[in-house]
């Protein structure tokens, strides 16, 4: 009679080294992982990560309303993402006059705009982003908080993450935004 006594914990060691932390192939170390917010557990949620360079000029201010214009900002199409769970932006630049020392950085979504303005780097958190029906979609956008600074175009790096509920991977689309 054969005895499982012997095969339980070989299989759960062979079990162990194909479940553990992903190893760096070249030094065997772990790679370390980014601690997961237990309230964004979920079976649907995913993460995304992304780097773009915008550019701010004038017809990027709150007080351009009528434009769309210029590549200030990335759109989340909503049928990509059906819910941002959390969003993590961050942006930097070396301002080209001292008037762009400050700029927006803004998440518009269903509920309207959210804003941090402030110098570079420029930090937005923010949770339960929902796609605005008009836009459909989610916008990351950086904007001069008035003319003034925006006479020059300004190159604006946006480093991004998300995690979000959606069945396929984002294809986040740049353009041109105003929002006030």
């Amino acid at each position: 009679m054969a005895s499982w006594s012997g095969a339980l914990p070989a299989a759960l060691l062979l079990l162990a080294g194909c479940v553990g932390t992903p190893s760096d192939p070249a030094s065997g170390a772990p790679e370390p992982q980014a601690p997961v917010d237990p309230d964004l557990a979920g079976d649907l949620n995913r993460t995304f990560s992304g780097k773009v360079q915008l550019t701010v000029s004038q017809l990027n201010t709150p007080a351009n309303r009528a434009g769309f214009s210029g590549s200030n900002c990335i759109r989340f199409e909503a049928g990509d993402v059906e819910r941002i769970h959390h969003l993590n932006a961050t942006a930097t630049w070396q301002p080209v006059t001292p008037a762009q020392e400050n700029l927006e950085l803004r998440a518009h979504d269903e509920g309207g705009g959210r804003v941090k303005q402030g110098p570079s780097p420029l930090q937005l958190e923010e949770r339960d982003l929902v796609p605005d029906e008009f836009f459909d979609g989610i916008f990351i956008m950086v904007q001069a908080p008035s003319p003034a600074g925006a006479t020059l175009e300004q190159q604006v790096d946006v480093e991004y993450t998300i995690v979000y509920d959606g069945d396929e991977e984002p294809k986040p689309t740049s353009g041109g935004c105003s929002f006030g």
